[in-house]
């Protein structure tokens, strides 16, 4: 699915928001539903086979349980009707994109092979800093099977300087050779 419509469809909110002066309370629900929203319900409103109200019922739960803003319910109902169900994740991740910008973050997205110690996270995020000139909010994953390394994510910009990575290049090396 390609990013760019539920790019929008997060800059909408994120904008309704800060006209509202909603900004804070709305991304704490964006976080608490990012939370609480795994990959079953997503499949359950991605199902063709699934009325819209059904899902628009399963979306009405979710706002009382976790008192979710109608702003954030009616986006997300908006993504049902066009069938984009599979984007909201991305459009929770666009929203607290653009509140951390807002507030002088930049979001490093760090994937590594196992969990790095609050040392390694403490240089990384000084280093960064160091690098963008603005306060970094990290957002880290965990990923065996890079084997080792780290992939740093900023904005459009990739390090991937993973051995996973160099162990592909090289693949590519040697079989270039033997063409």
């Amino acid at each position: 699915m390609r990013g760019g419509v539920i790019r929008k469809y997060a800059k909408a909110l994120f904008e309704i928001a800060k006209e509202e002066n909603l900004t804070e309370e709305i991304y704490r629900g964006v976080k608490e539903l990012e939370e609480n929203l795994d990959r079953e319900v997503i499949e359950f409103f991605a199902l063709p086979t699934v009325q819209l109200e059904e899902k628009a019922n399963l979306l009405k739960d979710l706002k009382e349980r976790l008192n979710l803003h109608p702003y954030i319910i009616n986006t997300i109902l908006l993504l049902l009707e066009k069938n984009k169900a599979r984007g909201i994740p991305l459009l929770l991740s666009y929203f607290t994109q653009l509140f951390m910008e807002a507030k002088g973050y930049v979001i490093a997205e760090v994937k590594t092979a196992r969990r790095l110690s609050e040392a390694e996270e403490k240089i990384l995020i000084e280093k960064i800093e160091e690098w963008t000139g603005k306060e970094v909010f990290l957002r880290r994953e965990v990923d065996e099977s890079l084997i080792g390394g780290i992939i740093i994510k900023i904005g459009d910009f990739l390090i991937d300087n993973s051995v996973f990575k160099k162990l592909k290049n090289l693949a590519e090396h040697f079989k270039g050779e033997r063409a």
